[in-house]
């Protein structure tokens, strides 16, 4: 009888025993479940931060100058870009795209310097690179730059209407007269260029024609309005396109 009431204490006990081992087990799992989620809420959040680091060091860069891009991005010095077209260096190549060492660059830009003399003229046009909105009613235009290409006849025209000169083709300056400034200021409300959409470009018959164009202007608050366009036989343009144009140029040129 002792022995029977002893075996079932013992069972007891060991019952007790197991139940309290599974017990610490298992705060034991909860701890280092909690460890581990912790751990990866704070990978997750370094992870989270070196992303938002990359998405704003990518669009540092696209907001510094193509000089400044090349000194900081590859360590240039003001010696080794004095002379060079920075604009039309880093476009042509495709530094902002492509993933270049700065010993690369410097052998590009040792072999082809002499191809890339820094006369301004991409300095002067960098506008028609520029991305935008459409105009909006009363908006006030401080520059205009125009891009055409007829296939036999490219031009490039921008007229600054803050610094009174315009420039076709190349970065001499011309003088614009306060007639002809206020005659281009007036443009987009004579055409009614806020009824444009931004691209215009349709199915069209085959033609060994062809247009690309586009129109930049540049507001006082520093944001660009843009449209463009292609089309191989004229028949889509926006409304009242040619008269728009040939006054553009007709101001622009002073005819």
């Amino acid at each position: 009888m002792k022995k029977g009431i002893l075996t079932v204490a013992f069972g007891i006990a060991l019952l007790l025993m197991c139940s309290c081992s599974a017990e610490a087990q298992g705060k034991s799992t909860e701890q280092s479940l909690a460890v581990l989620n912790e751990k990866a809420a704070e990978a997750d959040k370094e992870e989270s931060r070196e992303e938002k680091e990359e998405t704003q060091m990518a669009a540092a860069g696209k907001e510094m100058s193509d000089y400044d891009f090349l000194k900081t991005t590859y360590g240039l010095s003001d010696e080794e870009l004095l002379g060079l077209d920075c604009i039309a260096f880093v476009k042509d190549y495709e530094l902002r795209e492509r993933d270049f060492s700065a010993e690369e660059v410097r052998e590009i830009i040792s072999d082809m310097k002499e191809f890339y003399p820094d006369d301004h003229t991409s300095a002067v046009f960098s506008i028609l690179d520029k991305e935008g909105k459409t105009l909006t009613a009363g908006a006030q235009v401080r520059k205009i730059a125009y891009y055409m290409n007829k296939g036999t006849l490219v031009q490039r025209f921008v007229a600054d209407l803050d610094e009174q000169v315009c420039y076709i083709d190349d970065a001499v300056p011309h003088e614009l007269d306060p007639d002809r400034i206020e005659k281009l200021k007036a443009l987009p409300d004579k055409w009614n260029l806020f009824s444009w959409d931004s691209h215009t470009e349709g199915e069209e018959v085959p033609s060994t024609g062809n247009f690309d164009w586009k129109l930049v202007f540049e507001l006082e608050d520093g944001s660009c309005a843009v449209y463009d366009g292609y089309t191989r036989d004229s028949s889509h343009l926006p409304d009242h396109f040619t008269e728009f144009e040939t006054e553009l140029i007709d101001l622009i040129e002073g005819r």
